[in-house]
């Protein structure tokens, strides 16, 4: 299991299970910034121009917007827009938030989530649930938003 911060890093983290390189493109500031292990990096660069060149190399753009709709102040959806600007595919992982109990780490809303909590200090046992990450729920391609 990957267990990081930010669509950037764990899009790494899964590509390397899957055994793929990975090549950073790092902004010139750090913040936004997911500090993995990579491959190769490429020089770092202001966010446009890196998101642009980010859309140069690739075959597919596939990206995790923190929201379902385009965004104009959004670095993400400026990506998005560049690519089709120039042709590339685009896939969108849209992306729901997803709430686990504190106590027993049950998903809600999993197959495996159980009525009660079985930890001994839940109130009453019931769940506590509290923001967890985010779930990837559908795949959009382009012309699909």
């Amino acid at each position: 299991m990957v267990i990081v911060r930010g669509a950037d890093a764990e899009a790494a983290g899964i590509a390397r299970e899957l055994g793929y390189l990975v090549a950073c493109h790092p902004p010139s500031e750090d913040r936004h910034r997911a500090f993995v292990r990579a491959d190769f990096t490429y020089p770092e660069d202001q966010f446009l121009q890196r998101n642009q060149e980010i859309v140069r190399c690739s075959v597919t753009l596939i990206v995790a917007p923190r929201t379902a709709q385009e965004q104009v102040r959004s670095g993400t959806w400026s990506t998005v827009r560049y690519a089709r600007k120039t042709g590339k595919p685009v896939v969108i992982l849209a992306r729901t938030v997803a709430k686990a109990c504190r106590f027993c780490g049950v998903i809600q809303g999993a197959p495996n989530e159980r009525p009660e909590c079985l930890y001994p200090n839940a109130k009453n046992y019931q769940h506590d649930f509290i923001h967890y990450g985010y779930v990837t729920d559908r795949i959009l391609t382009q012309g699909e938003e």
